[in-house]
């Protein structure tokens, strides 16, 4: 694995720290690993659930409120059973 200059600068200061330092970085970048995926779950779950209320809601006034659409501007571009075009 290749490692960047940002890695390297890290890596070389914790070697420079003594044992149990590095223990209390390591522990820590831990804690904020698990944070941070703890977190995207939270908030990919909240996210999910606010769409699919917000769908519920949509189709539950679909099915109150159905919109009835005319079609009727359409027809003249529609062909008709015979195959010619249908004139108004």
């Amino acid at each position: 694995m290749q490692m960047n200059t940002i890695e390297q600068t890290i890596l070389s200061t914790v070697h420079q720290l003594p044992v149990e330092k590095q223990q209390e970085i390591l522990n820590f970048s831990l804690f904020l690993k698990s944070s941070l995926k703890t977190n995207f779950h939270e908030v990919e779950q909240k996210n999910r659930s606010s769409f699919q209320l917000s769908f519920r809601k949509f189709l539950q006034e679909v099915e109150q409120k159905p919109m009835d659409i005319d079609t009727h501007i359409f027809d003249k571009d529609r062909e008709t059973e015979s195959g010619r075009d249908f004139q108004l």
